[in-house]
């Protein structure tokens, strides 16, 4: 993984909890630094996401993807509104799959980053 896109993810993680914590807010914007994560890979590249891809998941501290609540609930969203494809941690994997979406479940920000990237 790009080591300023790690250092970054990481800050990013910190920066979340140590604002839910001093706030005492529940924690349920860590669901978007995966996606924050790719829009950031996306700037740097010059080359836009893909059309018809929805993205969620939470990073830790080491860089690996973390479920998130509600998992299937989104994703059956994400199809009925017409997305095509989703990146998501691979414990919300589906078991049976979701009708017209091509799920990509990854484990690190490396390979969500790489997924982004062949995209």
């Amino acid at each position: 993984m790009n080591s300023g896109l790690a250092l970054l993810a990481t800050a990013l993680s910190s920066l979340l909890f140590g604002l839910t914590f001093v706030l005492g807010a529940w924690p349920v914007a860590f669901a978007c630094l995966v996606p924050l994560l790719l829009a950031l890979q996306s700037s740097f590249r010059d080359r836009p996401v893909s059309d018809g891809w929805v993205c969620f998941g939470e990073v830790g501290l080491s860089g690996e993807v973390r479920p998130v609540h509600d998992g299937q609930e989104r994703l059956r969203a994400a199809a009925g509104h017409g997305y095509r494809s989703a990146l998501i941690p691979s414990a919300n994997a589906p078991r049976g799959g979701i009708r017209g979406l091509e799920v990509h479940a990854v484990t690190t920000v490396s390979q969500a980053l790489q997924a982004m990237s062949d995209a």
